[in-house]
């Protein structure tokens, strides 16, 4: 008998990305899946502020340049321990205003083989345009990257770019001209908000059209967004997705005049060595919202880095639900004991199921019904007892692309429903309301059913399932009895749907 080793399971391509911006350099590693979605291996950031370090002549000291030089030779590092068999760099505005940007880019290229991308405005807008967009469930509007040299828009329609402009509202550059004293005031804060937005006005930048939506992406942004975040009680735990309203962005822009940058450091969720600069960054982001006549924006959690990536592997953005379901299927195959077979055909049970017991279901439940009936197993890779708590509290941690957060709310909450009708809606406020619970109620009824049946399907076998609705009942025939736990729901299946429940089982 032969004892030799399997080959090992070829793995999909890594990559890795190097974006040197002009407030901090990253480094990510990630494997790239069918459809552009990525899964993060792993990543670097370091904090270089080379927009601060440009002298009067235009240069960047020797001091900067070592600091660059040594940053990108531990990128390098962590990109070759990762098994990254491509590297990808780019620099934005610091290395573009460089006059002696050949001090970083000659070294770098003799001593480690790498080739740094310096790109212009309109190639760094795309790539911050296809790295944010890609994963969110947005059609058409502005996108905003607030960088620490330079800010890019871009106006896109039907997931392609329209149009972009460059401005010159970096935070670390309107920190330092605009902002210089510490602490801030209120009213140079809001001058700075008022000069951004008349800019934008004057470049043509189009205010926000009925569907559009503002989306903001850069390290300001995001760090906003996690302090606003901080600031309320909110179920779902990641950044992208996460929109902040209008009066929430002008409370924090308002309690950041004041206070000293010692102070600003003890803020909850702020990222210590932004504290000088946030100011800036809420007064930018504050004007482009006035610009826009947006009531929010919504947070990117991707941006360049990923743009630097899907902008090859993608000739353009697939629609939203492509990316909903290889993002779901990406994360599904995380767990090992993860049926694609059987949750397959729980999702077709369930969609027959929806069709014929609640067929007025909006289109937004109906695809999220089935999404949870794909997932609704993979908790049990941590508790099969708790399965239905365990998936839900995954995909509230889970880096879903393409779902909104309210997207994310309504499976979790349909999963937890399904076992229970307790807690409902309760833990996912605000994104659920008391409006939600009774299509929540019949859509996770349908998936506990759906669940129970699939319980009982043979590998390899076929189903056999099927559902005739009568005027006072609701006949379920299947294959193996399920009758007894079937019966359970009974109750809350009448007061649902306004009928009994019958099952007849065959034998399997």
């Amino acid at each position: 008998m032969s004892t030799a080793a399997a080959p090992p399971l070829a793995r999909p391509e890594r990559v890795a990305a190097i974006d040197l911006g002009s407030n901090s350099a990253r480094v990510v590693v990630v494997e790239v899946e069918a459809g552009g979605h990525l899964e993060v291996v792993e990543e670097l950031r370091t904090p270089l502020r080379l927009a601060l370090a440009l002298g009067p002549d235009g240069r960047l000291p020797a001091d900067a340049v070592a600091a660059t030089i040594a940053a990108l030779h531990e990128f390098m590092a962590v990109a070759h321990g990762a098994g990254a068999q491509r590297i990808r760099a780019v620099a934005t505005a610091a290395l573009r205003d460089a006059r002696n940007a050949d001090a970083i880019l000659a070294p770098v290229r003799d001593q480690m083989g790498l080739t740094i991308d310096v790109i212009d405005a309109q190639a760094e807008a795309e790539r911050s345009f296809v790295g944010a967009i890609y994963g969110l469930p947005v059609e058409h509007g502005l996108l905003v990257d607030i960088g620490g040299g330079s800010m890019e828009v871009v106006h896109f329609r039907d997931r392609a770019v329209e149009a972009t402009w460059s401005f010159p509202f970096g935070v670390l550059r309107m920190w330092d001209r605009c902002l210089s004293d510490d602490p801030p005031g209120e009213a140079e804060l809001r001058r700075l908000a008022a000069d951004v937005r008349d800019d934008l006005r004057r470049a043509g930048v189009p205010a926000l059209a009925g569907g559009d939506v503002l989306v903001g992406t850069g390290g300001s942004v995001r760090n906003l967004a996690k302090m606003d975040r901080r600031g309320r009680p909110y179920p779902i735990h990641r950044l992208h997705g996460y929109a902040i309203g209008a009066r929430r962005l002008e409370a924090l822009l308002t309690g950041f005049a004041g206070r000293t940058l010692d102070e600003r450091r003890l803020l909850p969720g702020l990222n210590p060595d932004r504290a000088d600069a946030i100011g800036a960054g809420a007064a930018v982001l504050q004007g482009v919202l006035d610009a826009a006549g947006a009531a929010e924006v919504l947070v990117a959690g991707q941006g360049i880095r990923e743009g630097i990536i899907r902008s090859v592997a993608l000739p353009s953005l697939p629609p939203p639900e492509e990316v909903r379901r290889a993002s779901l299927r990406s994360i599904a195959r995380r767990f090992a004991r993860w049926d694609e077979e059987r949750a397959a055909h729980r999702a077709a049970t369930a969609a027959m199921l929806q069709s014929e017991l609640d067929p007025e279901m909006t289109p937004e439940l109906r695809e999220l019904l089935g999404h949870a009936a794909y997932v609704l197993d993979i908790g049990t890779a941590i508790d099969y007892y708790n399965r239905h708590r365990q998936t839900a509290a995954i995909l509230a941690v889970t880096d879903l692309n393409g779902f909104s957060h309210r997207h994310t709310a309504l499976i979790a909450a349909l999963i937890r429903t399904a076992e229970k009708p307790s807690p409902g809606v309760r833990p996912y406020r605000p994104l659920l309301t008391k409006a939600d619970a009774p299509a929540l109620e019949r859509a996770a009824l349908i998936l506990a059913i759906a669940d129970e049946l699939g319980r009982r399907v043979v590998p390899d076998r076929d189903p056999h399932v099927s559902c005739v609705v009568e005027p006072e009942r609701v006949q379920l025939t299947t294959q193996g009895d399920g009758r007894r736990q079937l019966s359970r729901l009974s109750a809350r299946f009448r007061e649902a749907f306004g009928r009994g429940l019958v099952v007849d089982g065959r034998p399997a």
